[in-house]
């Protein structure tokens, strides 16, 4: 608008829409031809803009190149007992990021007591946080270096692969280049490459040259997604920690994001921002269930799907979190009604939480406090500390 009217642009913007329009932008400011031989103050200038106007196309060739595999990457899912992959455009529901972590929440006998059911003795509602909740796009744009954690099925992943979706798209940061990297599998590759190593191999083995991925890298035109830092295994840790560490800080101008259980919290990133990822609210439910019923082409059922989560408070607190959700949308797609015993509904989620859930991702987890527990004592061990709280209220 400044440039067709005839006000001031910077010269970056005028040497941008000169090249677009083929114009010589020499001509065009007027400047003559005896003046066109640049000064050695100038020259630094004009290469500066030659580099800047270099790296963008680049980066256009390089998100035209790279979009194809983000899709495939990231463009579906399918958990649990999905008999067929399931579009997450579809499906997602915007998150909301909580900028204070609730596993530090320090509440006094007073608060407890005040937040408790008293109707209902069972629940103490301590799942309820009032925290500050803000979009995650708005928490990943405010913060260059952000550690997202949450409970298991949470919809971490879920949120770096719509990242992935919305920046290759040009929905957001559409001046970089998203990279999807599973911390597990990057762990487990042959011959442990470091992390430059590994972000190189993804672009250069979708026709990028090598030259031009460091080019892209120094410049900090990637927005590097990590995902699932607690599923590496212990025997590679240490190698992993270190590998984010140095590169995080060596190429400090690029954008990371990486997702972690809040039970393993002990990885502690310096430069990194801590936010824990929120539960669903009603409305998130309402919406997630609109968008699953009508991506299965039974939207009608929606109503009713919530309508029997209204009616039943108790199993309604399961839809919290976005994979038991999932858990109840499927129940209630083959069956049309939730279970009348609300414990084998209760079990089928604990064993989700305890069991599917790493082995529908074929993670193998190795941490000292619980490789040994079998499905069943980690049942027991859930069942003696829920009786302990019952004894104590």
């Amino acid at each position: 608008d400044n440039f067709f009217n005839g006000k001031a642009v910077s010269n970056e913007s005028f040497v941008n829409i000169c090249k677009a329009l083929e114009l010589d932008f020499d001509e065009i400011a007027g400047i003559s031809q005896a003046s066109r031989k640049v000064s050695e103050q100038s020259a630094p200038l004009r290469e500066s803009l030659t580099e800047t106007i270099n790296i963008d196309e680049l980066v256009r060739t390089a998100r035209d190149k790279i979009g194809a595999y983000i899709e495939e990457r990231c463009g579906t899912m399918r958990v649990l007992d999905m008999t067929q992959p399931i579009g997450l455009d579809d499906i997602y529901t915007s998150v909301n990021i909580l900028e204070k972590i609730t596993k530090l929440k320090r509440s006094s006998t007073i608060e407890l007591f005040q937040n408790a059911n008293y109707e209902d003795v069972e629940r103490i509602s301590l799942g309820k946080v009032s925290f500050e909740r803000v979009p995650g796009k708005t928490a990943v744009a405010k913060y260059s270096k952000l550690m997202i954690l949450g409970k298991p099925g949470a919809g971490k992943t879920t949120f770096l692969k719509y990242l992935a979706l919305q920046c290759i798209s040009g929905r957001f940061e559409s001046n970089r280049i998203p990279l999807f990297v599973t911390l597990s599998y990057f762990a487990e590759t042959d011959n442990q490459p470091d992390l430059l190593e590994y972000l190189t191999q993804l672009l250069t083995s979708e026709l990028i040259d090598s030259s031009s991925v460091k080019q892209l890298i120094e410049q900090g035109r990637l927005l590097v997604l990590l995902d699932g830092l607690d599923e590496v295994q212990e025997a590679d840790n240490e190698r992993i920690l270190k590998q984010i560490r140095d590169f995080a800080l060596k190429y400090h101008q690029n954008q990371f994001v990486i997702t972690c259980r809040i039970a393993a919290r002990e990885y502690i990133f310096e430069k990194f921002t801590d936010v824990e990822i929120a539960d669903f609210d009603s409305q998130q439910i309402k919406t997630f269930a609109n968008n699953w019923f009508a991506a299965k082409n039974d939207a009608s059922k929606s109503q009713e799907f919530i309508l029997e989560l209204e009616r039943n408070k108790p199993i309604k607190e399961l839809a919290n979190s976005p994979l038991l959700l999932t858990l109840l949308c499927l129940v209630f797609e083959q069956k049309g009604i939730f279970p009348q015993s609300r414990a084998n509904l209760y079990e089928e989620g604990l064993e989700v939480l305890l069991e599917k859930w790493d082995e529908n991702r074929d993670i193998k987890r190795d941490l000292q406090l619980y490789k040994k527990l079998s499905l069943k004592q980690k049942k027991d061990l859930f069942m003696v500390t829920h009786t302990k709280k019952k004894i104590k209220k």
